[in-house]
């Protein structure tokens, strides 16, 4: 039970990690001016697949998953893990 509930906890601090993180990616894109930071900033990386498209002919089904991680979700995301090591 305490082993479920830690990797819980491990993957929703990733997650928030990411999300943190990607928020700052996007904030730093929409106020530093035009350069090399902000391309280094605001580049991802997406990975998932298209969406696909099923017609039943009584439901259509739409089906799509992308993640996108920047720089500095990556960063948090190694942050946040670590802190959780020092936490927990």
């Amino acid at each position: 039970m305490a082993l479920r509930r830690r990797f819980g906890l491990v993957i929703f601090i990733i997650l928030m990690g990411s999300v943190i993180g990607g928020l700052l990616g996007e904030l730093f894109g929409l106020f530093l001016p035009e350069g090399p930071v902000k391309s280094f900033l605001t580049k991802y990386i997406r990975i998932g697949f298209s969406p696909i498209h099923m017609d039943l002919r009584i439901l259509t089904l739409t089906f799509g998953f992308f993640i996108r991680f920047n720089f500095l979700s990556i960063l948090f995301m190694i942050i946040l893990s670590y802190l959780l090591k020092w936490v927990y």
